[in-house]
């Protein structure tokens, strides 16, 4: 069986250590060939390395190319040509996954007393790679994204666009200018892709620990707040830290841990390209209000892969799950609230709703058609042909009927359950 990401290609800048490098593993790992950018020569042998272990561990082609982004335009044009010659198919170049990820950042408050005062060589240094060498590499990547809408360009952003750390001035508005430039490709490449960022707050790495008390401090009330955060006895991710490490965050950081990078990475990978498979319009399923609870995943007989055809059938439905949960709940709140927003909510979690339904539905019924004939229609939208194209990792023809029972019982309850939620929050919407 092939993997989610199996011919797919992608490039990561600032690929060889850190966010990049997690992200460079979590994509290999699903079958995506990789194009990994890194700056300085200090970090070739890094960079190459990491490249044949990825190639020898998951079978797929993965090569770096130096790339100053302090420079980007002569940047952009090196990757780009780089992935020309290396990655094309058939003389032609597809690129279906880019990760805006490289970014440089450095304190300095207004008038700084140890620094001196913000100059336009700081400033520019921050916006040329932060800003400028992103906006320019998709503009240029933008033509070799995907014609069906099947590509994916995720930013790497911070928190620190919205929080106000002091000394931030630049770094902070570099992110937040990557967050506006987020939102206008999202709409300028919407036939061809999907544009998203991701705001990661503190996260482990040598940059952090080396940020000092001053800044550990200034944060420690946003680590007191952050789910997950607190170190638990046995928490096995501890271990891969030196025990200086571990020391500091016990005695300096309030016992509160930052992300790891393979954590930011599943946030990343979870908008993985799918391929589009049609179908006949699907159907939600009705039944009883019942609590919501996750879905949970087992492993059965593995495949070439690693996994079980059903455990990737849950894996891709897990995505779908929680995106359809935040919705529902994103909605109930707006709803309870009686915001403007509450309808639109509401509308997204159906849609969510029904895109979850319409994979579980392929992937687990027998016939499609004598599925979709005992439940009734809501919101679906077929296209000229009468169909409707679902995003599927797995192509529904090749499920056998075994994993087809065995996917319904492990997460059949669930999906109806948060169905039923859903359902019950847009009856007491009428209601109201």
């Amino acid at each position: 069986m092939t993997r989610p990401l199996e011919g797919k290609f992608g490039i990561i800048t600032g690929g060889s250590r850190g966010i990049g490098e997690a992200i460079a593993q979590n994509l290999a790992s699903k079958g995506a060939s990789l194009l990994l950018n890194y700056t300085s020569e200090s970090s070739r042998a890094r960079t190459e390395t990491l490249c044949a272990d990825l190639q020898k561990a998951h079978s797929i082609t993965c090569l770096a190319v130096q790339a100053d982004l302090s420079q980007p335009v002569e940047a952009t044009e090196t990757i780009l040509s780089f992935a020309k010659t290396h990655f094309s198919k058939t003389g032609s170049l597809q690129i279906d996954i880019l990760i805006n990820n490289a970014g440089v950042s450095k304190d300095r408050t207004l008038n700084d007393p140890a620094s001196g005062p913000i100059d336009p060589a700081y400033f520019n240094w921050q916006y040329t790679v932060n800003v400028l060498a992103p906006l320019l590499l998709t503009q240029a990547c933008a033509p070799y994204l995907p014609a069906n809408r099947g590509g994916r360009i995720v930013n790497i952003s911070s928190v620190s666009a919205t929080m106000g750390f002091e000394g931030q001035s630049v770094y902070g508005g570099t992110k937040a200018a990557l967050e506006a430039m987020t939102r206008t490709w999202a709409r300028e490449l919407a036939d061809k892709a999907t544009v998203n960022a991701i705001s990661p707050g503190p996260v482990i790495g040598d940059m952090y620990f080396g940020a000092g008390e001053g800044f550990w401090s200034q944060i420690q009330g946003f680590m007191d707040n952050t789910p997950l955060s607190k170190v638990l006895a046995g928490d096995e991710k501890m271990e891969a830290l030196t025990g200086e490490q571990r020391a500091l965050i016990a005695e300096k950081m309030g016992g509160r841990r930052p992300a790891f990078t393979g954590e930011i990475a599943g946030v990343v990978v979870h908008l993985r390209p799918r391929t589009i498979f049609p179908t006949s319009s699907y159907r939600p399923i009705r039944q009883f209000p019942t609590p919501i609870a996750p879905i949970q995943s087992r492993t059965l007989a593995t495949t070439s892969s690693g996994k079980s055809q059903a455990d990737l059938c849950v894996e891709e439905l897990q995505d779908l799950y929680e995106t359809a949960k935040d919705e529902f709940e994103i909605a109930t709140e707006s709803t309870d609230n009686a915001t403007i927003y509450a309808a639109s909510d509401r509308e997204s979690a159906r849609d969510a709703l029904n895109q979850l339904v319409g994979v579980y539905s392929l992937y687990t019924s027998h016939d499609i058609q004598s599925y979709e004939e005992s439940h009734q229609p809501q919101q679906a939208q077929p296209d000229d042909g009468g169909s409707v194209g679902l995003p599927t990792y797995l192509d529904p023809a090749e499920i056998a009927p075994k994993v087809r029972e065995e996917v319904k019982k492990r997460v059949g309850q669930r999906i109806r359950e948060l169905e039923n939620a859903i359902e019950g929050l847009e009856e007491r919407a009428k209601e109201d």
